[in-house]
């Protein structure tokens, strides 16, 4: 894989991850009467995934620019995935739903193809082949957002 790839790769599973935080975490907000702090925590986040998001624009558009072999690759790797999995001849209960994420995914990464997008949520539940895969084949993201505020009995984490 060219660094490029790589590099675009990098900032979307930045924004997966602290789009997976962001949800985690709002499902413990009580929506009737909110911690302020968390409140605070979770729009903070929300901030750093828009800043995150623009950042991957930019290396998008530059990456088209000067590597556009580097940004076909990346956005190919991912749909192949996809069109394997739209493929599949599971019976398996959550097979339809898993086929119509992909569907999903596959639309997504065409509107990124066309500018419209920058990001594509893998669906770590529904996909998670896919998910671990891509995660396994590129380096981990660097930055990636600490976590903070651990109670005291989750020591192992």
């Amino acid at each position: 894989m060219l660094p490029e790839t790589l590099q675009l790769e990098r900032f979307r599973q930045q924004i997966q991850n602290l789009e997976q935080t962001i949800t985690d975490q709002t499902e413990y907000i009580d929506h009737g009467l909110p911690n302020p702090k968390q409140s605070r925590k979770v729009m903070k986040m929300r901030e750093q995934s828009k800043q995150l998001r623009a950042e991957l624009r930019s290396a998008i558009d530059t990456v088209r620019r000067q590597r556009p072999e580097a940004f076909s690759e990346w956005v190919n790797f991912h749909k192949s995935i996809l069109e394997r999995i739209l493929t599949e001849q599971s019976t398996d209960r959550n097979a339809d739903t898993r086929r119509n994420l992909a569907g999903l995914a596959l639309s997504n990464w065409d509107k990124v193809v066309s500018g419209e997008r920058e990001y594509v949520f893998i669906s770590p539940f529904f996909m998670k082949d896919y998910d671990t895969v891509v995660r396994d084949l590129f380096p981990q993201p660097i930055n990636t957002p600490p976590e903070t505020n651990k109670s005291w009995w989750q020591f192992w984490k």
